[in-house]
């Protein structure tokens, strides 16, 4: 009955999962910004959650392999704000928060000292602040429009040689107008997605969008692979991660976590991929019995040792970025090598294991 087919009783539960999943959210309001600009004071962080989200799945344009027991396909994820669970929050609260954008820009011109550098960052100053309110639903879904630009300063340079001064790096600025996305173009800089329609937001276009196509193993040939990933988006590995122990990190492993294979025991290890994760292929063990709804459970979580210090566990040494001299502790990973921005996840850990923060 568990064989993924058509005409399989179990299909349309396959298609889209009966029971809700939930998504919740935390986010950390600055309290004292004007204290942190003026006197270099500490940031007072509220932290404010859950905002809840239903999350809704749908698998469609299946392709079907029975000689190889594969099925691939696409699917959807649609994210519903559920207020009924949010304890009283709305997606229209106003939260102040680090203006992630300028942090980037930051970064890029920490150690910059031209003239064009200079002059383009004091008008980003001008045009962003590095603690902004906006609306708890834009900040995570729906985005919030940037500001547009004018760095083209390359009119300038009759007017420096009139006076008698050497601008002729305003020359370099042509073209540096409009959107970020505009001047990172006229930079020769890869335009993130996200910034392609002049708004940010931490989860802006994932809503029903797909994550590219997976193949899975339909348990036709067998139920100990069952619903295990042969490929994503074409490819049985990635190429995010570099240096030692990169196929380990590269490794696809497991199914989606939304179902496994039949006869779990104790010690099982539960495979899991999630593209969300920057494409980390992650693992669960056995934590405890329990019971949900009178039904006796296994509980299994992430044990410490998956983001683990890669000094301490090796095999994750290739999440080092941009090579073993730039390790993070326990529980942090850099995922700018799949973003293609300076962005670190970090989770909790605890004896019983490690929780995503």
């Amino acid at each position: 009955m568990l064989v993924i087919r058509e005409d399989a009783a179990t299909f349309e539960a396959f298609v889209t999962p009966p029971i809700p999943i939930y998504m919740q959210f935390w986010l950390f309001n600055v309290s004292n910004p004007e204290e942190i600009r003026y006197t270099g004071a500490k940031p007072i962080l509220q932290e404010i959650g859950p905002y809840t989200y239903e999350e809704v799945r749908e698998k469609y344009s299946f392709e079907w392999s029975p000689e190889l027991g594969t099925v691939s396909y696409l699917q959807n994820k649609s994210y519903i704000f559920r207020e009924d669970l949010s304890n009283g929050l709305k997606e229209s609260d106003f939260v102040t928060s680090v203006n992630v954008l300028m942090v980037i820009a930051s970064r890029l011109f920490a150690h910059r000292t031209d003239l064009v550098s200079r002059t383009i960052w004091t008008q980003m100053e001008k045009a962003m602040d590095l603690f902004e309110p906006h609306r708890a639903g834009e900040i995570l879904f729906y985005g919030y429009q940037l500001p547009r630009f004018d760095f083209d300063y390359s009119g300038l340079d009759e007017i420096c040689e009139k006076l008698g001064q050497d601008c002729g790096m305003l020359n370099a600025t042509n073209g540096f107008s409009g959107t970020i996305a505009d001047i990172l173009a006229a930079g020769g800089v890869d335009v993130p997605q996200k910034l392609e329609d002049n708004a940010l937001g931490f989860l802006l276009g994932v809503n029903n969008t797909n994550d590219k196509r997976y193949e899975v193993r339909t348990g036709e040939q067998g139920m100990d692979d069952f619903l295990r990933i042969v490929t994503w988006n074409g490819t049985d590995s990635l190429n995010y991660w570099q240096g030692p122990e990169a196929h380990y990190c590269n490794m696809i492993n497991g199914s989606d976590g939304t179902q496994y294979p039949p006869r779990l025991s104790r010690q099982s290890i539960l495979r899991l991929y999630t593209s969300e994760l920057c494409s980390v292929s992650l693992y669960l063990t056995y934590e405890s019995d329990g019971y949900v709804h009178g039904i006796p459970v296994y509980r299994f979580v992430p044990p410490r040792e998956v983001l683990e210090d890669p000094l301490v566990n090796h095999d994750n040494l290739c999440y080092c970025v941009p090579d073993t001299s730039y390790c993070l502790g326990a529980g942090m990973l850099n995922l700018e090598t799949c973003l293609g921005f300076p962005l670190i996840l970090s989770t909790y850990i605890s004896p019983g294991g490690a929780g995503w923060s």
